[in-house]
């Protein structure tokens, strides 16, 4: 690997008091920045938080897509935090009806967020805090956004699963999001995915969700490309979601 791409990946541990367990988390640092648990590199502006985190850094290869945007000085330097998920308890967790659902978002906002930022300090203003999910881990980035717009400028959905209930929080809420700059794909093969809550047309719910959304945000992009219910198809367009959501900031 060139120089050029070099990145630094860092595996760390957090306890939840709400999830009772310990989660793991993956940590992407920008090449150049030096950073200890004293001296923290404070030009770094923002944050990718990402659910199912192991695949975002596996299978989205997400790592190496910032390294090259950003030694390419089309990106700027920012970090992403991969929430890894236990896929026994991924829909408990991300599921608005799942059993843990309530508990995951505390854990998110009132463990998560302080205790990486106490590392990681980021700014007062601009776009600091992103969310970014696959699927299910779209959905529950949605609620994330939904239940704390003040806490996150940004959002990468990637065939987003678009439930009634989440679809209900959009129409009664979207307007707290007007502030958010967002970019939802979803693949145009995508109309009846077998999934283990049945089979799912993720097109028709995009499209539902743009209806809402549409109207409120000036910053949206809602993106429908040729593509399919997989990883090899959301590693293709996460370059593109980077340099949207980044556009202009660098």
């Amino acid at each position: 690997m060139s120089a050029h791409y070099a990145r630094k990946i860092i595996r760390q541990t957090i306890h939840s008091h709400f999830l009772m367990r310990t989660m793991d988390l993956r940590l992407f640092i920008p090449a150049d920045v030096e950073v200890s648990l004293k001296n923290v590199e404070k030009d770094v502006k923002n944050i990718v938080y990402t659910q199912d985190g192991q695949y975002f850094f596996m299978y989205g290869r997400i790592a190496t897509i910032a390294a090259k945007g950003i030694a390419a000085g089309e990106l700027p330097p920012f970090y992403i935090v991969g929430v890894d998920v236990d896929l026994a308890k991924r829909r408990a967790w991300y599921h608005p009806e799942g059993p843990e659902n309530e508990a995951y978002l505390a854990f998110f906002l009132e463990e998560l967020l302080p205790a990486v930022e106490k590392l990681f300090p980021l700014p007062e203003h601009g776009l600091r805090r992103l969310l970014a999910g696959d699927s299910l881990g779209g959905t529950v980035s949605y609620q994330l956004a939904l239940t704390r717009p003040d806490l996150f400028q940004g959002l990468i959905g990637l065939s987003t699963l678009f439930t009634d209930h989440l679809l209900e929080m959009l129409a009664t809420k979207g307007q707290s999001l007007r502030h958010l700059k967002l970019f939802q794909y979803v693949g145009r093969e995508e109309q009846a995915v077998e999934t283990p809550l049945g089979t799912i047309d993720f097109l028709s719910q995009h499209r539902a969700s743009r209806a809402i959304l549409e109207p409120y945000l000036t910053r949206g992009h809602f993106v429908e490309k040729n593509g399919t219910h997989t990883w090899g198809a959301w590693q293709n367009i996460l370059p593109e979601a980077l340099h949207t959501i980044f556009q202009d900031t660098v």
